[in-house]
């Protein structure tokens, strides 16, 4: 489907390697306008805040038309494909998509800055494929069996997959990547039922479960979503805010939580049960929803809300009076040229340093 504010994010981490404010703060000069050489000033995008895949009819037309021109007829669809929003979105924008489809990404390229041009062709490609005929791939299995001539009858089954493309369709402008590692399919030669084949090589590889990867912006604004945690204007400064306070670091892509970010959780987690959790974020969202329809009362959303929270509030002031909590010492690979003992970080109040671990 067409980028919604999230969808946006996450492809232009992946594809980008932008963070989402960067990505953001892009898709609001798209939007706002920008001087295009012949054209003069011109918002490029739709609303870049938006949980809506819905696309006007007016829009729908000029892109049947765009794509008979561009690309030939056999490349729209049967039928006009349609995408179905998710329950409890707001639906107050359609998707993000190209204001003007024709403005090609390579006709106001020369106007733009880089990171302008990389997002305006990475939403522009996505909101044409999104409606434009599927691809079609030819898929083969074989089976081959393998024993040993004086045995036959003890053999051994391998099997392989591949595929060809009959019609490019949409991949003939757009592929969208995947935060999974999937092993790739290879094409396969010509084969025949009870072709002799002989064998050249035979690998064996031995593989471990995995434990689940650290999250990246791109997985950890997905899980945000998918959980109803914020809105589309709030993933940007949610992923802001817990890298700037220090809670977690930056590892090539990867968001890893600190001694320091482990500790609040826990402390946070320990006292407030009933707020620091995934089901109370996404409760709240909906209540709120619900205020904004009318079907409920703000002052009760907030008494109700508040009896609790004033509760654990006094439990936690009278069990923490006067406590300091440690944050747990780092260890690093240095080693201190005094006595040889590893250095560790240690996390005060004026921030992090490096110190002996025997002091």
């Amino acid at each position: 489907p067409p980028f919604t504010t999230s969808t946006m994010q996450q492809e232009a981490s992946r594809k980008l390697n932008f963070q989402a404010r960067r990505t953001m703060k892009v898709a609001q000069e798209l939007y706002e306008g920008v001087e295009i050489q012949g054209v003069g000033s011109v918002g490029l995008i739709t609303y870049m805040r938006t949980d809506s895949l819905r696309i006007s009819e007016e829009a729908r037309a000029a892109h049947t038309e765009f794509v008979k021109s561009a690309f030939g007829d056999k490349y729209l669809p049967e039928k006009p494909r349609y995408f179905k929003t998710r329950a409890g979105a707001q639906d107050g924008h359609e998707a993000i998509r190209p204001a003007n489809v024709t403005l090609t990404p390579a006709k106001v390229k020369s106007s733009l800055t880089n990171d302008q041009y990389k997002l305006y062709n990475l939403i522009w490609c996505r909101y044409v494929a999104s409606l434009m005929a599927a691809c079609e791939q030819a898929t083969v299995k074989i089976e081959i069996k393998g024993s040993k001539k004086e045995t036959p009858d003890e053999f051994c089954m391998f099997s392989a997959s591949g595929y060809s493309v009959k019609f490019d369709g949409f991949t003939a402008l757009y592929e969208e990547q995947t935060d999974e590692k999937k092993e790739k399919e290879t094409a396969l030669p010509p084969l025949e039922n009870d072709t002799k084949l002989k064998v050249k090589d035979i690998e064996t590889v031995q593989k471990f479960t995995q434990p689940p990867s650290e999250y990246t912006e791109a997985t950890l604004i997905k899980a945000l979503e998918e959980n109803g945690i914020g809105r589309p204007s709030t993933y940007a400064p949610i992923i802001y805010t817990i890298t700037e306070k220090g809670y977690v670091e930056r590892d090539a892509k990867k968001l890893i939580p600190t001694a320091l970010g482990i500790t609040i959780n826990d402390l946070l987690e320990q006292q407030f049960k009933d707020i620091v959790n995934v089901k109370f974020s996404a409760d709240m969202e909906n209540s709120l929803d619900e205020i904004e329809e009318g079907s409920k009362e703000w002052t009760q959303v907030l008494g109700e809300f508040y009896e609790s929270f004033s509760k654990d509030l006094a439990k936690a002031q009278e069990e923490m009076e006067g406590k300091k909590v440690k944050v747990p010492d780092v260890v690093t690979d240095e080693i201190c040229e005094m006595c040889g003992k590893p250095m560790v970080i240690k996390t005060g109040k004026f921030g992090k340093f490096l110190a002996c671990s025997g002091f």
